[in-house]
């Protein structure tokens, strides 16, 4: 197995779920202290982070990245103004850096995507079981049920549809042949 550098760390502490409101609302209720580091330097330290709105972000940004759609990470964030919290953007050398307006010193060095999407997956995975393990949040069960509750959403519209289809259809074969 190849082992990857560990330049970039990002870690939490003191998190707090202000409710016990296992459903979307604990995006904006999960926070705690964030920290990350680039090469053993302190590049990012903020308290109150909502922590799993940023892990959410993350999340959908490694999944459109493993499909193969590489693009740059912006993170903003409902509970400030400030813009960009974090963003992670590709350099001309086909090399990465992280930027945040509340950055302690400016990013120059260059991480792979690799680097960047591996640091990633481990915050969000101790974040997840940091969750589970506290706050009995499972967040990844949360949305599969979701996910699933929209597809069968989704079926349930598209049947629907269909039915409004052939009413229609009866509707317009009827007023033929009344006509």
């Amino acid at each position: 197995m190849e082992r990857i550098s560990s330049k970039l760390k990002i870690s939490f502490s003191n998190v707090e779920a202000l409710s016990k409101d296992w459903g979307w609302k604990m995006l904006a209720d999960v926070e705690g202290s964030l920290k990350i580091t680039i090469e053993d330097k302190l590049f990012f330290d903020e308290e109150s982070i909502l922590l799993l709105e940023l892990a959410l972000a993350l999340m959908k940004w490694v999944e459109m990245i493993e499909s193969g759609k590489i693009i740059d990470f912006y993170y903003e964030s409902m509970d400030y103004e400030d813009k960009p919290i974090l963003a992670v953007m590709l350099n001309d050398n086909n090399s990465w850096r992280l930027y945040s307006i509340w950055e302690i010193f400016a990013d120059t060095n260059n991480l792979s995507l690799k680097e960047i999407t591996h640091s990633v997956n481990i915050y969000i995975n101790e974040l997840l079981l940091h969750l589970k393990n506290n706050f009995e949040f499972d967040f990844i069960s949360f949305l599969q049920s979701e996910k699933a509750s929209k597809s069968s959403d989704e079926w349930r519209k598209k049947e629907y549809q269909n039915k409004i289809e052939e009413k229609k259809q009866e509707l317009a074969s009827v007023e033929k042949k009344n006509s």
